[in-house]
């Protein structure tokens, strides 16, 4: 998967998104799980947060100053299109990997987390 997005401008100049970590979390907390990923072209105010999280001005601290103005986005809408499915594809992986890390770990130390549901439930030991 590729880090960098890539597209040319309307005046013709090239302009890049780097998918950096603090992007990749504030899109995750944005889509909310796996389903809100695979919706990311299709639900219009996930759309709109999506982009606004890219595309917002933000403090050296991350966080956002002024938000994304989508009428001046100088990015055709077949390039808006592309950066989304590559939101999409960054994204759902992050989430897939995460689950598959909760399946691994629940395979490994099964016995260890039934041991332990019955005293957080309140149960018998």
């Amino acid at each position: 998967m590729n880090p960098n997005f890539k597209y040319t401008t309307g005046a013709g100049a090239e302009a890049e998104v780097k998918m950096t970590y603090g992007l990749l979390d504030a899109l995750c907390v944005t889509c909310g799980d796996i389903d809100g990923a695979l919706m990311v072209s299709v639900d219009n105010d996930l759309r709109t947060e999506v982009l606004n999280q890219i595309f917002a001005d933000r403090d050296e601290r991350g966080n956002i100053q002024t938000p994304a103005n989508l009428f001046a986005l100088d990015m055709s809408p077949e390039d808006v299109q592309r950066l989304l499915d590559w939101v999409q594809e960054h994204v759902a992986d992050f989430f897939l990997k995460a689950l598959e890390g909760a399946v691994a770990t629940k395979n490994r130390e099964g016995d260890r987390i039934k041991a332990l549901q019955s005293i957080s439930t309140g149960g018998e030991t």
